[in-house]
């Protein structure tokens, strides 16, 4: 279940070392880059010699973005051209099945200059990271589809999900209808503005803190927040919590804080949706959180005591084959057929006929050879649908997959 965030900044630190030789991790996220190197270089530990010490690491990488290219039409190809850059150097040495990629980083945060990353939390800002992320998706897994492609974390606040006393409207997580205690799951998430992007990411991954207080692991918008954001989730999918715990040394200090994490770490532990909590964060960002002094801190033999009894770390799952397809069509024609699904025209003649059938319509029309063709979402038996039209032969649907694929 534990995991650790390493430095944003700096390399992998002796007392970093330390730390994951007493608390082995399960995962680790990382920003690809000089300071943590793929392989071992110039003295550091690169993610080769951590995976040499822990075989069944999954590594979840992070490239940077910057808020001020939120809006750059030059994007997002640049980015789609680092992601892939990295992809090639990582993935030298981080086995198939232990690959994760993090595109972008609280996409939700206003575009301020203070902020680290972000797209904003207007409505516009949410339609942007939809049809951003859609493309970045095909273009990396036609890449390398070895690497499982994550939804981006939010950061609490900012229109990530609706909880009580929160304005009503659109959230990264859904729609209006899921602005209330008992939504209507179904009509938040096909009103939601970034439906398309959440249908196609393989894994969810989650920013949760549990600053505020003693029990703040037991609260539904701190500790039980991904309960919440899974509700707005169209397809099951494994959940990451990419930082976890406490967001700075201060809070580390407080007398009761080991003790509420290892309470949450338990519960997340009985969830069969959460693979790993990775704690923010090793390294010596922000007051050295875990050595402060240079020190590891004494109530890290807690921790180390409970994940001795949770037993040693799975080996790595294997990664499913490619689905065949069915017969009638290429696996090329496919591909340029799947990258369809991005944008939505309701008004569209086989839109309403999808709809009809009780399927969400997730991509305007486009013909080919005289025919005339649309993506349909199936959510309650999670499948892509292709419909097609004809003058002569009328709507028919013409080919399924399942959405993972």
């Amino acid at each position: 279940m534990i995991g650790f965030h390493l430095g944003n900044e700096g390399p992998i630190t002796d007392q970093d070392r330390q730390i994951m030789a007493m608390v082995p991790p399960a995962c680790v996220c990382f920003l690809p880059g000089q300071s943590i190197p793929a392989k071992n270089e110039r003295g550091w530990l690169g993610i080769q010699g951590l995976l040499a010490m822990y075989p069944w690491l999954h590594v979840h990488m992070r490239p940077y973005f910057a808020p001020s290219r939120a809006t750059d039409p030059g994007e997002p190809q640049r980015y789609i051209d680092d992601c892939k850059r990295f992809m090639d150097d990582f993935g030298a040495v981080i086995p198939v099945g232990q690959r994760h990629l993090q595109p972008w980083n609280e996409q939700n945060q206003p575009r301020r200059p203070e902020c680290w990353e972000g797209f904003g939390d207007q409505l516009d800002d949410m339609r942007r990271f939809d049809d951003w992320f859609c493309q970045l998706y095909w273009a990396l897994k036609g890449h390398d589809s070895t690497w499982r492609i994550g939804w981006t974390p939010l950061t609490p606040g900012n229109r990530d999900v609706w909880f009580a006393g929160d304005a009503v409207g659109h959230y990264y997580m859904h729609g209006p209808e899921g602005c209330t205690a008992s939504p209507n799951v179904a009509q938040a998430i096909a009103s939601g503005p970034c439906r398309a992007s959440l249908a196609l990411a393989d894994e969810y991954y989650a920013h949760i803190y549990l600053h505020d207080a003693p029990d703040a692991w037991k609260n539904p918008a701190y500790g039980g927040r991904h309960t919440r954001l899974a509700k707005f989730l169209p397809k099951a999918m494994d959940i990451w919590i990419l930082e976890a715990g406490f967001p700075g040394r201060v809070h580390l200090d407080a007398p009761w804080a080991m003790d509420a994490l290892i309470a949450w770490l338990g519960t997340l532990s009985a969830s069969p949706r959460v693979r790993s909590a990775a704690l923010w964060m090793l390294g010596t960002n922000w007051g050295s959180m875990w050595y402060p002094n240079g020190t590891i801190r004494p109530e890290l033999q807690k921790l180390k005591a409970w994940a001795a009894g949770q037993g040693s770390a799975p080996d790595a799952p294997a990664m499913p084959g490619p689905q065949p397809p069915q017969s009638g069509f290429s696996e090329a024609w496919l591909a340029e057929a799947r990258k369809q699904k991005v944008r939505f025209n309701p008004n569209a003649a086989l839109s309403v006929a999808i709809s009809a059938a009780g399927q969400l319509p997730l991509a305007q029309e486009w013909i080919d050879a005289g025919v005339t063709y649309q993506w349909g979402l199936d959510l309650g038996r999670l499948m892509w649908h292709l419909w097609s039209w004809m003058a002569a032969g009328g709507v028919k649907r013409v080919y399924s997959e399942p959405v993972k694929t």
